[in-house]
């Protein structure tokens, strides 16, 4: 089964604010869920989403 966050439990995971991460998933910069009216977030879709966000280093 999978692990499914909620926005404290992926505020903490990431070091952001609470109130940072309601504004990712309002502009839809991150990927969720809704259940029941609920915003989740899969730990798939993060570890997917993070992986995204890495840049490659630059060479020297």
């Amino acid at each position: 089964m999978e692990i499914i966050y909620t926005i404290p439990e992926v505020a903490e995971y990431l070091k952001m604010s609470i109130s940072k991460v309601y504004d990712m998933v309002k502009t839809e910069r991150i990927p969720y869920i809704r259940i029941g009216g609920n915003v989740r977030i899969r730990e798939s879709d993060l570890i997917e989403w993070l992986e995204e966000q890495t840049r490659p280093r630059r060479s020297q």
